[in-house]
């Protein structure tokens, strides 16, 4: 945790950690320009935890999720990039409140976006999902888990750039489905190109 100035921590799970960064039962988090990679369920793991935010962080090279939620709430997954990894972008299960605005979400083997329910049948409700790119995700930009219960609940997703189509929902009124014209993604360049279409369109 950094309180003051840039961080230049990376964080790297080893092949017997369930995440790189894992906290339970937690509150009041704010984690923000952290690098993590590996970790066989997820690169950040949160259990029954409220009131936390994820900024300005990479996460690639997990086993499963880039970022993964559970029976939490009053959460915020802000301007990160999340790609290369073995699960989804950004799964919740059984999360309310949840924010996810602004984050690239690129390459990711199950769904860029998934909200879905617990085990104990719990949905993920009233997601505000927002101003995000999803491209080369699969096999869905955004998958909703229709229920019952539904995650539907509560959902406003829009302004979001996705190439790979929705699951259980239907594209936001001002999403867009084209090339984000990134630089370089397999060098890790993720800046867009000046003729990109995301760019001041969200």
């Amino acid at each position: 945790f950094t309180n003051n100035g840039p961080a230049a921590v990376t964080i790297v799970g080893r092949s017997t950690d369930e995440a790189a960064f894992e906290a339970f039962s937690q509150g009041a988090l704010l984690i923000v320009g952290f690098t993590l990679r590996g970790g066989t369920d997820a690169g950040f793991l949160f259990g029954d935890s409220s009131d936390i935010t994820i900024q300005d962080c990479t996460v690639t090279g997990s086993g499963g999720d880039a970022v993964h939620f559970e029976r939490s709430g009053d959460v915020l997954v802000f301007n990160n990039l999340l790609t290369g990894n073995k699960g989804a972008g950004v799964l919740a299960l059984g999360t309310t409140n949840m924010q996810i605005i602004n984050n690239t979400i690129y390459n990711n083997a199950t769904d860029g976006i998934l909200l879905s329910l617990d085990e104990t049948q719990h949905a993920s409700t009233n997601a505000f999902v927002t101003n995000n790119i999803l491209q080369k995700n699969t096999p869905a930009g955004i998958f909703v888990d229709p229920g019952p219960p539904s995650s539907l609940l509560g959902l406003d997703a829009d302004f979001n750039l996705n190439t790979n189509g929705y699951d259980g929902t239907v594209a936001g009124p001002n999403d867009i489905a084209a090339d984000p014209l990134f630089i370089y993604p397999a060098g890790g360049d993720f800046h867009l190109a000046p003729s990109s279409r995301a760019i001041d369109s969200g």
